[in-house]
């Protein structure tokens, strides 16, 4: 089998248009990851904002508190059966 010189060419051309195609992809994925990636940091600044602001919400919020019951009114209620 021989090859020629103008095959080891194209073939070269060919593998090099390749690699520049593979360049330009690989800036285009690396450009949307940025992307993602700044977009994701808004949305966990904005999540953490939206439960700062309800953790303040329910501080001032006056919940009722159950009621308690002592130890001996239990001793004494249970006495009665």
């Amino acid at each position: 089998m021989h090859i020629s010189v103008s095959d080891l060419e194209n073939y070269k051309k060919i593998l090099e248009q390749q690699l520049r195609d593979a360049d330009k992809k690989l800036a285009e994925n690396l450009s949307a990851i940025q992307l993602l990636n700044r977009d994701k940091e808004r949305r966990d600044k904005e999540i953490s904002d939206l439960e700062a602001a309800a953790r303040e919400v329910i501080e001032t919020i006056d919940l009722p508190q159950p009621p308690t019951v002592s130890a001996d009114y239990i001793s004494k209620w249970l006495q009665q059966f």
